[in-house]
């Protein structure tokens, strides 16, 4: 069985406070705590990712409003976070100095996640996934 939970939301600076508060709220729900933290920071980075550089890659105007969608699956064994925008540009690790701010967000995603993947959806954009492992849970819970 899978249970679904969508959010459609503007690329803007809002965005990743708005996904990681819905990760949060979604996975409390559905029973997850275990996997709140590490979850919610996986969705900030691919949420800021998108807002920092879908726009950029486009050549959007600022006027143009683009969409994003989060998509959070609880499976069996795993939680999959699914981040859909409309950027044609599959998104690669960076090697980033230490010093620098950002470049990182793919190896913390890396880090996180038990697999993550990056697919183009045909003529739309394309959708980043990273995926939990469920912890087990015991027959006396």
């Amino acid at each position: 069985m899978t249970v679904q939970a969508r959010l459609k939301m503007a690329v803007d600076a809002l965005a990743p406070r708005k996904a990681r508060s819905f990760t949060a709220n979604v996975l409390r729900a559905w029973g997850e705590q275990d996997l709140v933290d590490d979850a919610v920071l996986i969705v900030s980075e691919l949420t800021t990712n998108a807002f920092q550089h879908a726009r950029r890659q486009q050549n959007l105007a600022v006027q143009d409003v683009e969409t994003i969608v989060l998509i959070l699956e609880l499976r069996p064994d795993t939680v999959s976070i699914h981040l859909r925008d409309n950027s044609l540009v599959l998104p690669s690790p960076r090697t980033s100095p230490e010093d620098q701010e950002g470049g990182r967000g793919l190896r913390i995603v890396a880090a996180l996640a038990h697999s993550w993947t990056a697919t183009s959806i045909t003529g739309n954009g394309k959708q980043v996934t990273a995926f939990l492992r469920r912890i087990p849970r015991s027959l006396s819970e």
